[in-house]
């Protein structure tokens, strides 16, 4: 069993066990590319079919997120572009989306 250890920005400390499988290494920020992301940009785009919106997602560190919200983060880009379409938290996303705002 591997665990891993993952510290919260409040100062949580998590344990994330799992019982085998390969072990995916930790996703950087893609807009410094040296700290690990924590968030996903939460800023809707236009999807891939007409009057469809998904979600940026958009891998962030805690320095590079720029928070909007409750649990609501951007990044740098849309951070100018906010309020110009609705925006969802992680959870709201996900009970829409189901599978974290990407339409496939």
């Amino acid at each position: 069993m591997s665990c891993e250890i993952i510290r919260t920005p409040r100062g949580a400390t998590i344990f994330l066990c799992s019982r085998g499988g390969k072990r995916r290494a930790p996703e950087l920020c893609a807009i410094c590319g040296q700290r690990r992301a924590r968030f996903l940009c939460d800023f809707h785009v236009p999807g891939k079919r007409k009057g469809q919106h998904r979600t940026c997602d958009r891998p962030l560190c805690d320095k590079c997120a720029v928070e909007t919200g409750p649990n609501t983060h951007q990044c740098f880009v849309h951070e100018s572009q906010q309020g110009e379409l609705p925006l969802y938290t992680s959870h709201e996303r996900a009970a829409l989306f189901g599978d974290g705002g990407n339409d496939g």
